[in-house]
Order: structure tokens, then sequence, then C-alpha cells
């Protein structure tokens, strides 16, 4: 099933210019409870990929070896990965998306 979201751009200030950041803030359900956590929209991505560190933790993930597989794409090279699943909370409405756990952390550079 495939659901369509719409949602506005979140703007950051950088260097005194207002830019799009499309970030979507959803509420995932982890071993603390529920927490809303920011979401990089990336239009052209196959799938959702999350650090290995700290969400195994956090959705008590277990990684099986014998599933670990090679993501391409990310910075021209691939990044080894396991298959997943999170619960995604919108408004009242709750999803099951697959999704990757990366065992390189990719985060995103604010500077200044």
């Amino acid at each position: 099933m495939s659901t369509k979201i719409y949602f506005p751009y979140q703007f950051r200030v950088f260097k005194n210019e207002r830019l799009k950041d499309p970030i979507i803030y959803l509420s995932i359900q982890t071993v603390l409870g529920k927490r809303k956590i920011g979401f990089l929209v990336d239009s052209g991505s196959d799938t959702t990929v999350l650090p290995l560190v700290p969400y195994q933790y956090w959705l008590n993930f277990r990684p099986n070896p014998k599933e670990k597989t090679t993501l391409g794409g990310v910075e021209g090279k691939g990044v080894a990965a396991y298959p997943g699943k999170i619960t995604l909370q919108f408004d009242k409405e709750t999803t099951i998306v697959r999704c990757f756990m990366s065992v390189v952390t990719l985060c995103r550079y604010w500077g200044d």
C-alpha cells in the first residue's frame, strides 16, 4: 500500500539566507516510548536509512549478520546495513515501514 503525505518544508537561516530544510518530524515507537524524530526527506532515495547506533537500542533491533547488505549511492560508496522496520505515526494514523540500519553514522552538517 502506498500513502502520499504532504508536508510543508521547514526553513532554517544559514548565513542570513532562508533555506528550505526538507525535514519531516514523525513520532516513532521506541523502547523509551514515543519519540519525535526529524527525518531528512530525500526524493531520490529508495529507502529510509537510520544509523545502527543509537536506533538498535531505541528500537530493540538485533542485527542479523546473515541479512547484512550493502546500500549504494551514499556519497558514491556503498554502506553496510541491516534490513528492519519502524513504526511511524502520522497524526493519528500508525504505519510500519521498512528501513535499513546503517553501520555508518550518517549525519547532517549544520556548519557555521
